[in-house]
């Protein structure tokens, strides 16, 4: 049906789906928003997260930087890239350090909010860990603001989600200057 009303879609502008070149980009683009751009919609896609015992009693935190972010803006579903920091301190458990990125990848890739993006990173994390002290900084452009409205080109958008130890006045909320 999405092929369907898609193909339909690309004919309301003159294009000729039925033509060799654009025979399959009804189904081509479907599966791509399904399975590709949007898998994140779909909780049964969520990562496995390893979580192991703090065997070594290490308590400083964990800063993991540079995080890939390729998500898609919910109002204009125009791209967002960037990058994202996330700072957790470690407790009792461990997660593997490779679920951090996991975590990012999935929630972005849905339609998004930069903000909400941030949040939600956060909360899965706290609950994963177990305690609040978790931040969640990212920095990214959105073709929104590039290519369309304003078209300011320079622009980047910094979202700050901080709480526990990296709230305001906490142990480590010097961290989210780094």
């Amino acid at each position: 049906k999405l092929e369907t009303m898609y193909g339909d879609f690309l004919a309301q502008f003159g294009f000729l789906v039925e033509c060799d070149e654009l025979y399959d980009t009804p189904r081509r683009v479907i599966d791509y928003y399904l399975n590709e751009l949007f898998y994140g919609l779909d909780y049964t896609n969520f990562p496995d997260i390893s979580v192991t015992n703090n065997s070594y009693s290490y308590v400083s935190p964990v800063i993991a930087k540079g995080i890939t972010v390729n998500s898609v803006c919910e109002h204009h579903m125009t791209s967002i890239t960037g990058s994202a920091t996330v700072l957790y301190c470690i407790t009792d458990k461990v997660i593997g350090l490779s679920c951090v990125n996991k975590i990012v990848d999935f929630f972005s890739h849905r339609p998004q909010l930069q903000e909400r993006l941030s949040r939600q990173i956060s909360e899965v994390l706290k609950l994963i860990l177990g305690h609040d002290d978790v931040a969640v900084i990212i920095n990214a452009r959105h073709d929104c603001i590039i290519k369309r409205g304003i078209k300011e080109y320079n622009s980047e958008i910094t979202t700050v989600e901080a709480s526990g130890a990296f709230a305001a006045g906490g142990k480590y909320n010097t961290y989210l200057t780094m």
